[in-house]
């Protein structure tokens, strides 16, 4: 069976009877569940049915659709009985292992989810001291000091955390809720940031080099001056970001594929990938490479001489 070509388009759901509309790229969002692997095993065109209760996967597909928000959970407790036998089939625990909007007492499921586990400061900041004082090199000196940092936050809030000018390279970040804080400067070379929600975030002059984006929430992100060489944005969206004067470009032919750059500033961005372009000047703000904050078109420029120069979005391509 071949696999959908497209993750963004809509996929037809029918759970018992009762149909939905959604897309691949909501259904796989955690990975490793068993929804996501009965979606991508679907070919284009093809209706996804699945025996199961079909009232019941609302609460599931709007879980998926904003795996950061609290999910709605029916205001029944009696309800929840046939909800968590569905979490368990689809493996998503995450749906009602957080707290939720009902507010609503009692129940079995107690756990918390990993997003809503908050990261202070101090535990962001904190390095973890090894000595191996009591190891010797051959010439009878001490061994070096090993020195190794706190870097594994995966799906962990870290929304009251400063991380500017923060060396975060390498950090396993995954799925983290950083939504909003102020990231000017920070290093993510290399970092683990798949499904993370960094929307709102100030992220100008950060360094993303490396950086595996796939599914994250950059929508209104200040990444002006940001780099994004060699990225993997598969599937990112970037709806409303400022990325001006940014670089980006793909870790492979695929790295910027099904990327949402809806509304997105990109004047004097530099983004290399031809097979994006279309994309990007279909989506983004429209804007020039030259006027204000920039230096007026000069008087005798000849577009045709850079082809390379968006006239409608203003950012460079190559």
């Amino acid at each position: 069976m071949a696999a959908l070509t497209n993750p963004t388009g809509a996929i037809t759901v029918n759970v018992g009877g009762t149909v939905y509309a959604t897309t691949l790229a909501t259904l796989t969002r955690v990975e490793g569940s068993m929804l996501g692997a009965l979606a991508e095993a679907l070919s284009d065109d093809e209706v996804l049915f699945i025996d199961r209760d079909g009232p019941s996967f609302r609460y599931v597909l709007n879980y998926l659709r904003d795996p950061f928000a609290k999910p709605l959970l029916p205001s029944d407790p009696t309800e929840w009985g046939q909800l968590a036998r569905e979490t368990d089939f689809y493996g998503l625990p995450g749906l009602l292992s957080r707290p939720s909007t009902t507010e609503a007492a009692g129940g079995d499921w107690k756990g918390e989810s990993a997003c809503t586990q908050i990261v202070t400061q101090a535990e962001l900041c904190g390095y973890q001291f090894r000595s191996n004082i009591h190891e010797y090199n051959p010439s009878g000196q001490p061994a070096a000091y090993n020195y190794s940092s706190y870097r594994q936050f995966p799906c962990r809030d870290l929304r009251g955390c400063s991380l500017r000018y923060m060396d975060l390279t390498g950090w396993n970040l995954r799925g983290c809720n950083l939504a909003g804080v102020d990231a000017t400067g920070a290093n993510f070379a290399e970092a683990d940031l798949r499904g993370c929600n960094l929307a709102g975030v100030d992220a100008s002059g950060a360094d993303f080099k490396s950086a595996d984006l796939h599914g994250a929430n950059l929508a209104g992100i200040d990444a002006s001056r940001a780099i994004f060489d060699r990225v993997n944005l598969s599937g990112a969206n970037l709806s409303g970001a400022n990325l001006q004067e940014a670089r980006l470009s793909g870790h492979r032919s695929d790295g910027l594929d099904y990327t949402n750059f809806t509304g997105a500033n990109v004047r004097r961005a530099r983004i290399r990938g031809s097979n994006v372009r279309e994309q990007v000047e279909r989506e983004a703000a429209r804007g020039d490479f030259f006027g204000p904050p920039f230096e007026p078109m000069p008087p005798h420029w000849d577009p045709e001489r850079s082809p390379g120069v968006s006239r409608s979005v203003g950012a460079v391509f190559s």
